[in-house]
């Protein structure tokens, strides 16, 4: 079985917000920033 391949399509689905900034309506990030 060592010549064997299997080929199986996996969709996810990313529902997870971004947390590590704001998204604006164009895509682009405006990250967090942390006062030190």
């Amino acid at each position: 079985k060592a010549n064997e391949y299997t080929i199986k399509t996996v969709t996810k689905h990313l529902t997870r917000e971004y947390t590590k900034g704001t998204v604006t309506v164009e895509g682009k990030v405006s990250p967090f920033v942390l006062d030190v």
